[in-house]
């Protein structure tokens, strides 16, 4: 992708700092991704959630996270993280992309603002538009103990489901989601971290057919 911006890189500090203004044209993610199977403990088939529909518990639209952890796979990884990098330099960033893409999912006019400091990341701004609805995200990698932490955000307000389900692959479905999810946990691998996993969250979903 074409990047245009500026940039400046501070050496006079315990760690070399980078501030970065950047605007991109279009990202693709997925050449930049590991194969999924290096997630998992060698098995190529990836961890599975049971869609939304299966683990909503009632008509109030509250998340069960616990619940939905026990519907994942137990296939996840136990290596250690390596955040050493997150130590190493400190990071301003600010992007904007007309787009950022993954496998059939697009998310528009993205914004990231996010910084590197003292072995914390803290993703500010995480912001576009998916599916005609808006998306909002922010969190928090703290590698700065012995236990890495992760703490974060996500909502989606007025997405087209049947836009959605269509780029999944899933048959026609139509309607609107609004949601909003708490997510927060503490360990030294992906398994830990799906294993700690804590959280809360909301769904909304109006007019749905299909």
């Amino acid at each position: 992708a074409q990047i245009n911006g500026s940039g400046l890189v501070d050496m006079t500090g315990a760690r070399p700092k980078v501030t970065a203004n950047l605007n991109t044209g279009k990202i693709v993610v997925d050449p930049f991704l590991p194969a999924q199977k290096s997630a998992l403990n060698g098995s190529e088939q990836p961890a599975r959630v049971i869609p939304a529909r299966f683990w909503v518990p009632n008509d109030t639209g509250r998340v069960d996270l616990k619940h939905l952890i026990a519907t994942t796979s137990e296939r996840w990884s136990t290596a250690p993280f390596d955040f050493a990098a997150l130590s190493s330099a400190d990071v301003d960033l600010n992007l904007t992309s007309p787009s950022v893409t993954y496998h059939e999912y697009v998310l528009e006019q993205a914004k990231l603002l996010s910084t590197i400091d003292a072995g914390v990341l803290r993703l500010k701004e995480f912001t576009g538009k998916v599916f005609d609805g808006q998306f909002a995200s922010t969190a928090v990698v703290d590698a700065s103990g012995k236990r890495p932490s992760l703490a974060g955000e996500v909502s989606v307000s007025g997405m087209d489901i049947g836009k959605a389900s269509k780029a999944a692959g899933i048959a026609s479905t139509t309607g609107e989601l609004t949601t909003r999810i708490n997510v927060n946990t503490l360990g030294n691998s992906v398994a830990d971290w799906v294993g700690g996993l804590d959280g809360a969250g909301a769904i909304n979903i109006k007019g749905v057919k299909g």
